[in-house]
């Protein structure tokens, strides 16, 4: 009986393969991937092959970023730009010290912290922030600053230095 259980497990098991095999041989697959990255450089190719399929390469383009390239790119006329002596300060370090009022176009006189005097009227360029004198009052000066913050945005922010109070005695 155990020659019988032999055999018969043979005839099975030869039954089974030849069901799943259907005497197909499997088709080999090729795969061929090409990353190719747009970049200023000379990209470098780089050729691979797999032991098992040596007629079948796969090239992949490898490039990286550069590293010295910069993240924000500025204007030429903005990393030169002249910058007069009031705009070496930020608003907070400058004093207002007088305004002239009741002419055509009234002035003010601002003191920066190294104590010269600077004479400011309507549109003059003031504070490190690309600041400029929008309104001169009879108390007090009004300044609009555009600057670009982290994200690239130009932001707004109206400021006003104004004269001390004078006390008497």
């Amino acid at each position: 009986m155990s020659r019988k259980w032999k055999s018969s497990l043979l005839v099975l098991c030869l039954s089974l393969l030849l069901v799943a095999c259907k005497g197909e041989e499997p088709q080999p697959q090729v795969v061929s991937k090409k990353r190719v990255v747009k970049h200023a450089a000379k990209p470098e190719s780089v050729r691979l092959e797999s032991p098992a399929e040596e007629e079948a390469p796969v090239e992949v383009a490898v490039i990286e970023r550069n590293p010295f390239k910069p993240f924000v790119f500025a204007k030429p006329s903005e990393i030169f730009e002249l910058k007069t002596p009031l705009q070496r300060y930020s608003i907070g370090q400058l004093r207002l010290t007088a305004i002239i009022w009741g002419i055509k176009q009234p002035v003010g006189m601002v003191e920066a912290p190294d104590g010269k005097g600077y004479v400011v009227k309507k549109g003059d360029l003031i504070g490190d922030k690309n600041g400029r004198v929008v309104q001169v009052k009879k108390s007090s000066i009004v300044i609009l600053e555009r600057h670009k913050d982290h994200t690239g945005r130009v932001r707004l922010n109206k400021t006003s230095i104004k004269l001390p109070s004078s006390k008497e005695g």
